[in-house]
Formats: C-alpha cells, sequence, structure tokens
C-alpha cells in the first residue's frame, strides 16, 4: 500500500528512504510549499496521507485528503479530529509507529458466507477480482468490518459520514442499499452478509481471518 507523508522537517522529511523490502508501506515524501502558501494534492494517489497538524487545519474541507493522519503536539490533537483526521501521532513519532497503526487501519480480511474479503485501502479485493470503493462506501464497510457480527447504531453511521441527522432522512438506508448491490454484484451472495438491526442499524456477519 502506498502512504504519502507530507514532511517539512527531519527526520520526517527522509522517512520515504531506504525502505526494507518487507516494509508494509510504499512511502513516498511530498514537501509542501511554504507555510503562507496553501498545499494542492495534485500528486498520485495515496492509500493514507500523513499531514502536519497546522497543515491540515488549514486546509479547506474540499480540498482535504482522505484518509489521512495528523502529526504534531499533543494539543492539536483534539481539534484535527474534530474535522476528520482518523488517527493522529504525536511528535515524535517513528515508521514502526507509523506502519503498525496503517496496518490495522488499511488492512482487514474477513470470511463471510459468500467467501473471502480483503478490504485493503479503498479496494475490496475477493479471489481474481476487485473493487474500488467510494469514500461513503469505504467508510461504512470498514465500520461494519471493524464491529463485525455486533449491531452498529445509525447514529454511529450518520457521525462516521460526518452529517447531523435530519428528521426523516434516509441517507444511511441509501447508502446501504447502493453498497449492498454493488457487493451483490461483485460477489454474489456477499450482501446477505450486511444484515438489518430492526429499531437499531447495521451489521456484517462474517469471520476475522489471518
Amino acid at each position: 500500500m502506498t502512504a504519502c507523508i507530507v514532511a517539512e522537517r527531519d527526520p520526517y522529511s527522509g522517512y520515504g528512504r531506504s525502505r526494507e523490502p518487507e516494509a508494509y508501506l510504499d512511502l513516498f515524501v511530498f514537501k509542501p510549499p511554504k507555510l503562507s502558501e496553501p498545499i494542492h494534492f495534485d500528486f498520485p494517489y495515496a492509500d493514507l496521507y500523513i499531514l502536519p497538524a497546522p497543515r491540515f487545519l488549514e486546509i479547506e474541507p474540499t480540498s482535504r485528503p482522505f484518509p489521512a493522519f495528523a502529526y504534531g503536539p499533543e494539543g492539536l490533537m483534539a481539534e484535527c479530529f474534530k474535522i476528520g483526521c482518523v488517527d493522529y501521532l504525536r511528535d515524535p513519532w517513528s515508521l514502526v509507529e507509523l506502519e503498525a497503526r496503517a496496518s490495522r487501519f488499511l488492512y482487514t480480511k474477513i470470511s463471510i458466507s459468500a467467501g473471502a474479503l480483503t478490504l485493503q485501502g479503498r479496494q475490496l479485493f475477493a479471489p481474481g477480482t476487485r473493487l474500488c470503493l467510494s469514500e461513503a462506501e469505504w467508510k461504512l464497510l470498514r465500520l461494519l468490518f471493524l464491529n463485525m457480527n455486533r449491531s452498529v447504531p445509525r447514529a454511529a453511521i450518520e457521525n462516521m459520514l460526518g452529517g447531523r441527522k435530519k428528521p426523516g432522512s434516509r441517507a444511511v438506508d441509501v447508502l446501504v442499499s447502493s453498497l449492498r448491490k454493488k457487493l451483490e454484484t461483485f460477489l454474489p451472495g456477499s450482501s446477505e452478509s450486511i444484515k438489518t438491526c430492526r429499531n437499531c442499524g447495521y451489521m456484517l456477519e462474517g469471520q476475522a481471518c489471518g
């Protein structure tokens, strides 16, 4: 998997060099312009972005890369989580810590009644095929993966999608229905593993794999 580290100083600016062959992440380092100039994320797609907390906070929501870890002093952690970073690395952090956190976040493998599924970054794999997910689909499926065999409340899904609950809104149901259809085309029978929990939310039935 590929990760982009936005780095303005050592040691982080050197983390893309001298990688071990067995390293989990394929890293590249992006050195942004001066602090007074905005960052434009026009470089190649990455499975994960790692940004300095001040930079993450200054980027407009429509331009903010996803998924992203922020890093920096402890005092900026809460604010970064509030606006959407998925993890936070407190200075100083190492490649060992980054790869351990990224591994848990980006890679999950389970077995369901229709077969084996691997969620790797924003792609879903089954034997011989793969499926690219939208940001919303990825967020929903990952939430269900991480809470396998447990009901995920609708409120948790709404919060994960970054929106406030609107009276009468069926956004969650529409997203789940769309994901089920996509999964069924991808791997027949897989959509049946997403169960509706009456008056609560949704659940993914399966078993973790090594």
